[in-house]
């Protein structure tokens, strides 16, 4: 019976920590791609601003060119949009000029892709180690917790096989396992005097 005590509190401590980390994870985890892709297109935003205003100022390097670098472009009026490109983060913007269809940001985020993958994963790692620990903790609590449950058990068995009504030892701690050796010692008691008056019963019967 100890046994399965410890087990059920180890796999409801251990379930409930994967609960609660992952709840926490989940959470945690999506706030932080959500800001890093936010700042992203904020740093892509004020790239974007820095080319309008070469672009407003004349820029000669600008003139014809459709491409500035690998994250930025012009596109001319009936020039083709760039394709979109897998794993990627753009911005779209208008531009004023009539012979200018659109400025387009362009920010390779493959790299914080993989960047996310290890977290995550080292996400789910912790998290089950930590359950582990955790689970194995309340293990040796609980048998700890149990061990004079365990003693008191032994005791009544040695009594048992003895055929002895002698009374079980009681640790003096005040917790609930000496509530429970008092009380069986109690109980122990009372068999003893119903013994002992029934052992009377049976010499005064034999000597009449």
């Amino acid at each position: 019976m100890g046994v399965g005590i410890r087990a059920r509190v180890a796999a409801a401590a251990a379930i409930a920590t994967v609960c609660l980390l992952s709840l926490v994870a989940t959470f945690g985890y999506s706030a932080m791609v959500a800001a890093t892709r936010e700042s992203q297109i904020q740093l892509l935003d004020a790239r974007l601003d820095e080319l309008e205003e070469r672009l407003r100022f004349g820029d000669d390097r600008l003139v014809g060119s459709l491409q500035i670098d690998s994250g930025l472009r012009v596109v001319r009026q009936g020039s083709e949009f760039p394709p979109d490109i897998p794993g990627t983060l753009s911005i779209v913007r208008k531009h004023p000029d009539p012979t200018i269809d659109a400025l387009v940001g362009v920010v390779d985020a493959r790299r914080i892709e993989a960047t996310f993958d290890t977290i995550r994963l080292g996400l789910w790692v912790a998290v089950v180690v930590t359950s582990l620990v955790v689970g194995a903790t309340a293990w040796m609590v609980v048998d700890r917790a149990l061990a004079p449950v365990r003693r008191l058990t032994r005791q009544a068995e040695a009594n048992m096989a003895s055929r002895s009504l002698d009374p079980v030892s009681v640790d003096g701690a005040g917790d609930d396992i000496d509530d429970l050796a008092t009380t069986f010692n109690a109980m122990l008691g009372k068999l003893r005097s119903a013994d002992a008056e029934r052992r009377r019963f049976v010499s005064d019967a034999s000597h009449e």
